[in-house]
């Protein structure tokens, strides 16, 4: 009796052992478990929290692209205005130069008349003045179109700094930030 009473005892001391490293196991697997879910949510969040920086830091290049577009347009209004101006300071000379000849032409008829010459001489003096003075014309209407032109010409100029301007500063905001995938959880 004593053999079966301590048989009995042996297997339950075996069984509360097993029950016990079960147990035990299962303990440790559900801290496993825990530990593994939290390590799973932090990353989650420190993956939202990097979203959102990236959100954020996308938003502010955002503001500095509208401001540098904004700058762009400014600076290309003031070249534009500059081009006018230069322009205009060359039709102001022209319109006192084209003065100035006018003035000389008439005195140069009137010195002809007062010279007291006629006939082929005083029309040969005539024609040359007024030759002179057409070649001075053409001179200067041959530079009155040529500054339209270089104008134009810095123009497109002033337009094409101001595209690739706005482009290069379209780069750093064309592709906003995208969320990266979660990882499936444990």
């Amino acid at each position: 009796m004593i053999g079966l009473a301590l048989g009995a005892l042996s297997f339950g001391s075996q069984a509360f052992s097993a029950i016990g490293g079960y147990n035990s196991s299962m303990s440790a697997a559900r801290a496993q478990n825990r530990q593994a879910m939290k390590i799973y949510k932090q990353q989650m969040q420190n993956q939202v929290d990097e979203y959102s920086r990236a959100i954020a830091a996308y938003n502010l290049r955002k503001v500095q692209y509208q401001e540098q577009v904004s700058n762009n347009f400014t600076a290309a209004g003031r070249a534009y205005a500059g081009e006018q101006q230069r322009l205009n300071e060359i039709f102001k000379q022209q319109a006192f130069q084209r003065q100035a000849s006018n003035i000389a032409r008439v005195q140069e008829s009137g010195k002809i008349a007062a010279g007291g010459r006629s006939g082929v001489s005083a029309a040969r003096m005539q024609t040359m003045a007024e030759d002179a003075a057409g070649r001075n014309e053409a001179i200067a209407m041959e530079q009155r179109d040529q500054a339209i032109r270089m104008t134009r010409f810095r123009g497109e100029s002033i337009r094409d700094q101001l595209k690739s301007g706005n482009r290069n500063a379209y780069y750093n905001v064309g592709a906003p930030p995208l969320m990266g995938r979660f990882a499936p959880p444990p």
